[in-house]
C-alpha cells in the first residue's frame, strides 16, 4: 500500500474556519435530539432516561441487591461443600463464610503476599445431571 502525500500547509482549517463549521452543524441539527441507549439502540424519545450520579471516588461494583443474591449463592455452596467433604472424609465437617465483599483488582492483589502465583482457568461444565436445585439439566 502505498501512503498518502501530506496535505500542503493550505489544505487544513484554522479555528475560524471550525467555528464557522461548528455553528453551521448547530443550526441544521434537528430540534428533537436522537437517544442512543447504552445497549446501541435508538430510543423513541418518549420517556424521558433515568440518570443517577456514580461516585468515582467510591465506587460500589455491586448494588445490595446483588450483593445479598450472590451471599445466598455462596451459602447454598458451602451448604453442599461442607455435606461433601462429610461423605469424603467420613466426619463431621463445619464451614461458613467469613466475609464477602467487593474490591478493585489492584486493591485484591496489593493484599497478596509476595511471592504469589494467580492463574486463572475455564472449566466446561459436565453434561448431566448436577444436582443443584436451579441449575439447568442437559
Amino acid at each position: 500500500m502505498a501512503e498518502e502525500p501530506a496535505k500542503p500547509a493550505s489544505d487544513f482549517l484554522d479555528q475560524s474556519e471550525i467555528d464557522k463549521l461548528l455553528a453551521q452543524t448547530a443550526e441544521a441539527a434537528p430540534a428533537k435530539a436522537l437517544l442512543i441507549t447504552a445497549d446501541g439502540r435508538r430510543s423513541d424519545g418518549g420517556a424521558a432516561p433515568k440518570i443517577e450520579s456514580y461516585d468515582f471516588r467510591h465506587p460500589v461494583f455491586l448494588s445490595e441487591i446483588e450483593l445479598r443474591r450472590l451471599r445466598l449463592l455462596h451459602e447454598d455452596f458451602i451448604r453442599y461443600l461442607s455435606a461433601r467433604l462429610a461423605l469424603f472424609l467420613r466426619m463431621d465437617c463445619g464451614l461458613k463464610m467469613a466475609q464477602l465483599t467487593t474490591t478493585t483488582y489492584a486493591k485484591f492483589t496489593d493484599l497478596l503476599p509476595n511471592p504469589t502465583h494467580l492463574c486463572l482457568f475455564k472449566a466446561e461444565p459436565l453434561a448431566g445431571l448436577s444436582g443443584l436445585p436451579g441449575e439447568p439439566t442437559t
